[in-house]
C-alpha cells in the first residue's frame, strides 16, 4: 500500500460466525486480490470489559505453499492496537534452483501495530530452514502514514559457508 498504488479485491466470500454482538467471531473463506485467489481464516474471542480480543488469522494464496499466520491481542478501546506474533513461510524454490536451497524460508517476529505504525521488535529470518545456522535477526519499524517509510537493524551471529573441497588441497598445510 502507499500513494499511487491500487489493489483490486473482489469475489470475496465465506462463512461468518458470530456468537453475540461482542463476539466471539469467526470467518473462513477467501477472495481475489489482483487476480490471485487467497484463502483466509480469522477468529476472535469475545471482547472483554476493556475492549480487548484474542485474535488469530491465517492467509495463503491458492496453489502456493507460502502462508502468513498472525496471533495476538487486539485492543479496540481508543486507537486500535495489535500486539502479538507474525509468522511467514515461503516454500523452497524448485529442486533445480542454483543456490541449493532445499528448506522453506521462515520469518518470525513479535509485532506491535496501530493504523499508523508497525514495530517488529525481534525478528528472525531463516532463508533455508534445513540450514538453521544461517539466520538473520533484528528489528524494524514501518511507518504507515502519509509518507510510508521503514527503518531496520539487521544482524547475523552465524553465517555458514560450504565446506572446502578436501581433494583440491595439494601438499602439506602450514598448520
Amino acid at each position: 500500500a502507499g500513494p499511487g498504488r491500487e489493489y483490486t479485491v473482489d469475489n470475496g466470500g465465506g462463512d461468518l460466525t458470530i456468537g453475540a454482538l461482542r463476539g466471539p467471531f469467526g470467518f473462513s473463506g477467501g477472495g481475489h486480490i489482483n487476480g490471485q485467489h487467497y484463502s483466509l481464516r480469522v477468529t476472535a474471542s469475545a471482547l472483554d470489559a476493556d475492549g480487548n480480543s484474542s485474535v488469530s488469522a491465517f492467509g495463503q494464496p491458492d496453489g502456493n505453499g507460502s502462508s502468513v499466520d498472525l496471533e495476538g491481542m487486539l485492543a479496540m478501546a481508543g486507537v486500535p492496537h495489535f500486539t502479538g506474533n507474525l509468522s511467514y513461510r515461503q516454500p523452497a524454490p524448485a529442486a533445480s534452483n542454483p543456490n541449493g536451497v532445499i528448506g522453506d524460508l521462515t520469518f518470525n517476529t513479535k509485532l506491535e501495530m496501530t493504523p499508523e505504525k508497525a514495530v517488529l521488535s525481534a525478528f528472525v529470518l531463516v532463508p533455508d530452514e534445513n540450514r538453521d545456522a544461517v539466520r538473520l535477526g533484528g528489528s524494524a519499524t514501518v511507518d504507515l502514514g502519509r509518507n510510508p517509510s521503514f527503518t531496520a537493524a539487521v544482524s547475523s551471529d552465524v553465517l555458514s559457508t560450504a565446506p572446502a573441497d578436501a581433494t583440491a588441497e595439494q601438499g602439506p598445510q602450514p598448520y
